[in-house]
């Protein structure tokens, strides 16, 4: 059939093909973004609603894993290295 001069491009080619589509975690992922940047926090920076976002997601997967019956090891943190000196609390950057 088609591919017989090809075989290695056929073989990639039906890897790639046979995967499923899904947009469910995309969709989400949108719904939150929809729920958190309203008409009212429309001034808020992107990166703020990412972080925010991020946050809903983790809280959400930490309850899901807690009703499993999953219990994490406490851990100290020694630093922080998302975070720079130069992201104090700002009033425009906490605009919500």
């Amino acid at each position: 059939m088609y591919g017989k001069n090809l075989p290695a491009l056929s073989k990639v080619a039906c890897t790639v093909l046979s995967q499923p589509v899904c947009a469910s975690a995309a969709e989400r992922n949108w719904s939150i973004y929809g729920s958190i940047k309203t008409d009212r926090r429309n001034r808020m920076r992107h990166s703020v609603s990412d972080r925010l976002v991020y946050c809903h997601e983790a809280l959400q997967l930490r309850i899901k894993r807690t009703k499993a019956g999953y219990k994490e090891p406490a851990v100290k943190w020694e630093s922080d290295s998302d975070s720079d000196e130069n992201n104090s609390d700002n009033e425009e950057d906490l605009m919500v």
